[in-house]
């Protein structure tokens, strides 16, 4: 822009109001010469004609001609046109204007039109008359005659010229004051400026002495330059004083330096003694790991020996004892082990298919003796649309489950535990579900329901609880669904009970990934049922249990309703009543008479739940009039009752029931897979050789036994074995050692080596697959563990080389 900067600013400030004044005082004085003159040209037209109104009154003489004379004599005048003298009549005696010739020579460029007119009365004789254009003065009476005189407006246009001239001249000398103005104002406001720019310059620069020169004006810009010369002194001084603190924190800094290599130092040691006290305490781990499972080991195992021995009721109860006592222990001592892993993290989740419904109805199903002693209900509710097939850490589930179960059969005195499972949402990949367990115990505070998942803590810490327990497990099923991405919560209303409820999401296992072997599921079929019980949440779980194949229930809360029920006309197909002893033990005695008060036989089966003879053998189906009878003991699941109505099914549809033996598992001694087996047996421990030899023995294998690993090596030098069961820890030479040794080279390079180990971290595995371990079976070992062993890797030896085939 033109006047952007400050200098043109101020010029156009100064300026402006100077060339305003100058052009409006030349225009006034114009204007005032200019009406002065056409002032003095109205007045001498007014005076000429009236003097020659005056002189023809005064002559006496009327001649024409002497008129004509007259009138030549006011052309005489320099600025006179036209002269005229006009009758009484209107009509014109006399008329005389100036030739052109004249009016080229006196008046150049002057028009006709440029004139002035000036008229007057003539009083006398004289028949003239005018009609004036302007009247020669106030008060006059028109007479019988009229002069009238024309004049020259060329004074006026020369009078206009000079005006102009004289105006542009002012405006022209206005403007050159103006800009003058402008400059003596300019340099009187911009040279403080100046000096404050140069002095902000200086500063930006870092130049703050020597100080700058102040004017003499005294104004605000001196001000505001002795203020910004008082800021370059103080700069001045802060910059002294930060070069002097920069030099003392210099001096700091390389002082803190060395105490940060000092530190350094310190830390990378500590960082090697804090790996070399993770890898002691992870070796610690796996020691107490060993050294607390080898004689649990032998515990237990010949407890499960000795019970198979003849003992009396008395013996068979201190048994028991023994047998609970040292379960749980290893819960506990597996609690310690498992909480120790998460905190060192080194704890890792498989990612295995397996069976939800079968894995919490195991779960669920160990805690029914306890729920039975005192006198519990105890319920698994699944819901029917909830897949079973999944893929995640199953076992790490069934824990989660079994610390939740424990807890609420441990605080609950009276009433029910009720494990219900929801299915919250699903995808084509995924599923989530919830799994809630309700109880009617003792509950907790709201304020104490932070502490509920802390580890080691309970909320009843005095010497007079009731509950025992370490503390552990809410802890470790807080940090194992954590762990799985879910979430874990807890609700409860003191003195009434409590709601644990934990949510996951897993995968789905696929049609596709579940193999050929998968378990068909049966077509729905069309059947009735009856539910005799008052527990509703019995009653709905059982509902969902037969959902799964389709059969529609009814709940009938009292013998009136089964009565009713079973008076209304009977559906196709067989019919099966079931009857909760516990709830409504009435029903099983009132049903004969109910039957037979029937018009038409009753075609079904009868499941009975619960009661005293319930878990004793011989009760999965017998008689029960014209009914097929079945007893299982609370809480019923699908493996138990799904059964039931396939057997009942096949029975109406003509088809041989089912060997009720056939499902029972068989004895040790009775595995053909294990007779024959060449097993050597690596242990430095005595007790854990004699136990594993006699369930060896038991199964029909033939045992070598080696008491450290070298010995182990040797003996594999000179024998072919089907199966070696190795110890890891022993003395001389360790199991994985003495694996690799055997993998060199002998007889023995391909035989399956099993390890038998209490270890427990997550890279052991590793380890065991990279020295030549097949499998490994965990301290305590039981005889279902060894069975499954050897069935799995010792059948294997006897198989055909495809190699050799080929």
């Amino acid at each position: 822009m033109i006047f952007s900067g400050l200098p043109a600013r101020i010029a156009l400030l100064a300026f402006v109001p100077v060339l305003g004044l100058a052009a409006l005082a030349s225009a006034w004085l114009g204007y005032e010469r200019y009406q002065a003159g056409v002032q003095e040209i109205n007045t001498r037209g007014t005076t000429l004609v009236r003097q020659a109104a005056l002189a023809l009154e005064g002559d006496p003489v009327l001649e024409r001609e002497r008129l004509r004379r007259y009138a030549l004599g006011l052309l005489a005048l320099d600025d006179v046109l036209t002269v005229s003298i006009d009758g009484l009549d209107g009509q014109t005696l006399v008329r005389e204007q100036r030739s052109s010739s004249q009016r080229l020579n006196g008046n150049a460029g002057e028009q006709p039109e440029a004139s002035l007119g000036f008229e007057a009365p003539v009083r006398g004789a004289l028949a003239a008359s005018l009609t004036p254009d302007i009247s020669p003065g106030p008060g006059y009476l028109p007479g019988p005659a009229r002069v009238h005189i024309e004049l020259s407006r060329a004074p006026l246009f020369a009078l206009r010229s000079s005006v102009l001239i004289d105006t542009l001249g002012l405006l022209g000398l206005g403007a050159l004051f103006g800009l003058l103005a402008a400059s003596l104002g300019s340099i009187a406001i911009l040279t403080p400026f100046e000096r404050v720019q140069r002095l902000l310059n200086r500063l930006r620069n870092g130049q703050f002495e020597p100080p700058l020169r102040r004017g003499d004006d005294g104004g605000p810009l001196d001000a505001l330059e002795e203020g910004i010369s008082a800021i370059a002194r103080l700069l001045r001084e802060q910059r002294q004083t930060l070069m002097s603190r920069d030099e003392q924190t210099m001096a700091e800094l390389h002082e803190t330096l060395e105490e940060l290599e000092i530190k350094n130092a310190e830390l990378d040691i500590a960082r090697k003694k804090a790996l070399a006290a993770s890898q002691v305490k992870s070796e610690f781990l796996a020691n107490m790991s060993h050294e607390i499972r080898t004689p649990m080991n032998g515990v237990l195992g010949f407890v499960e020996l000795l019970a198979k021995t003849e003992l009396s009721r008395t013996q068979q109860g201190h048994l028991q004892t023994i047998r609970a006592s040292a379960r749980h222990l290893m819960t506990i001592l597996n609690d310690i082990l498992d909480f120790s892993k998460i905190e060192a993290g080194k704890f890792e989740l498989a990612q295995q298919p397996f069976d939800l419904r079968e894995l919490l109805e195991n779960a669920v199903l160990l805690f029914a003796p306890n729920a039975h002693a005192k006198n519990l209900s105890l319920v698994l509710d699944v819901a029917p649309e909830l897949p079973s097939g999944l893929i995640g850490d199953g076992p790490r589930i069934a824990q989660i489950v079994t610390n939740l179960v424990s807890n609420a059969v441990k605080f609950t005195d009276r009433g029910q535990v009720e494990v219900c499972v929801r299915l919250c949402s699903e995808t084509a990949k995924t599923v989530t579900f919830g799994i809630a367990v309700l109880d009617t115990g003792i509950g907790f505070a709201p304020q104490d329901r932070a502490r509920l998942f802390s580890a080691f803590d309970q909320i009843d810490t005095s010497p007079t609880r009731r509950h025992g327990g370490t503390g552990l497990g809410l802890a470790i099923c807080r940090r194992l669904v954590q762990m799985m991405g879910g979430d874990i919560h807890a609700e409860s209303v003191p003195g009434e009970g409590a709601c644990f409820e934990a949510t996951l999401r897993l995968d789905r296992l696929l049609a596709t990934e579940a193999g050929e072997g998968a378990e068909a599921v049966p077509p729905p079929v069309s059947m009735p049922a009856l539910l005799a019980m008052r527990d509703e949440t019995l009653a709905r779980a059982l509902t969902h249990i037969l959902a799964l194949r389709g059969v529609a229930a009814s709940l009938c809360r009292d013998v009136n309703e089964l009565e009713a029920a079973l008076s209304q006309p009977p559906a196709p197909g067989p019919l099966l009543i079931a009857i909760d002893l516990r709830t409504l033990p009435g029903a099983r005695q009132a049903l004969p008479e109910l039957l037979r008060a029937r018009e038409q036989p009753v075609e079904g089966g009868l499941l009975l739940i619960g009661g005293a003879e319930a878990a004793m053998p011989g009760n999965g189906g017998f008689a029960y009039g014209r009914l097929q009878a079945w007893q299982i003991a609370r809480p019923p699941v699908s493996r138990e009752v799904l059964p039931v109505l396939d057997a009942l099914l096949a029975r109406h549809a003509g088809t041989p029931l089912p060997d009720q033996a056939s499902t029972t598992v068989p004895a040790a001694h009775s595995t053909p897979g294990t007779q024959g087996l060449h097993v050597l047996l690596a242990d430095d421990n005595l007790i854990n050789r004699q136990l594993a030899r006699l369930f060896l023995q038991q199964l029909g294998a033939q045992v070598d036994e080696a008491a450290n690993g070298l010995e182990a090596v040797q003996r594999c030098a000179g024998h072919d074995y089907d199966v070696v069961l190795m110890d890891i820890q022993m003395p001389e030479l360790d199991g994985l050692s003495a694996t690799r040794r055997i993998r060199a080279a002998g007889p023995n390079r391909d035989t399956p080596i099993v390890a038998l180990t209490a270890e427990i971290l997550p890279s052991d595995a590793g380890r065991y697959r990279a020295a030549g371990i097949d499998d490994q079976v965990i301290k305590p070992v039981t005889e279902e563990a060894l069975v499954a062993t050897l069935l799995k890797w010792g059948n294997r030896c006897h198989l055909p080389d495809p190699q050799v085939q080929a």
